[in-house]
């Protein structure tokens, strides 16, 4: 399930698709459980077993940057809140009616595929990651009011609302290039204990780049 997914010759917006650095530090059990908590999403189901305690403890990171549908639908996932140690369960706690939640599922994927609508597998990493990027910021404006609101930091904010700021735009612009088979990671600074910038790198036609779409928003 986390193979790219392409239908006429364009790329469709894969839910299931895991970066390949998570799947190095997690291992291929984890990516097993990491398709199940994906397709109980998109299944409106609420209970999700979970084989390993320590792969409940990471789920929460794993999402921030891989799965950015979850939060969009659901509670943010804790591990102390969500995580059943006795039955091993996971518990999934939905904002909206099921009818709304497949409403907003459909709007989502949607809007992953448009993101995506002009890349081709014919492509080289390259070509793909620039038409990704300018597909990403000509669409994007920064939401200074997410400084202060956290949630409005999140990678759904980009999808549904085309809004963020440069964490939120580094995360789907990664998450974008996962879905066409291309190795990425986050570059991070901090100004003082208040400023900070977050950006991409990428791994194309096996050499690694600065990519920072907050940058090409101005």
């Amino acid at each position: 399930c986390m193979e790219p997914m392409i239908s006429e010759g364009k790329y469709i917006y894969n839910a299931f698709m895991l970066s390949e650095e998570s799947l190095a530090l997690m291992g291929n059990d984890f990516a097993l459980f990491y398709c199940d908590v994906v397709d109980a999403v998109l299944d409106y189901r609420s209970e999700v077993p979970c084989p390993e305690r320590r792969y409940a403890e990471l789920l929460g990171s794993i999402i921030y940057y891989d799965f950015p549908l979850f939060n969009a639908c659901a509670e943010p996932f804790e591990f102390l809140k969500h995580y059943d140690g006795e039955s091993d369960t996971l518990h999934i706690v939905y904002r909206y009616s099921e009818e709304d939640h497949r409403a907003l599922l459909t709007e989502f994927l949607l809007a992953g595929d448009s993101l995506l609508s002009a890349v081709t597998p014919d492509m080289s990493d390259t070509e793909k990651a620039k038409t990704i990027y300018h597909a990403l910021c000509t669409r994007m404006v920064y939401d200074s009011s997410a400084l202060e609101d956290p949630e409005r930091k999140d990678s759904y904010y980009a999808y549904l609302y085309n809004s963020g700021v440069c964490v939120t735009f580094a995360n789907v612009y990664n998450q974008l290039l996962t879905q066409v088979g291309i190795k990425t990671t986050l570059a991070t600074c901090e100004y003082d204990a208040t400023m900070g910038h977050v950006w991409s790198v990428a791994t194309l036609d096996g050499k690694d780049y600065f990519c920072d779409p907050t940058f090409e928003l101005s």
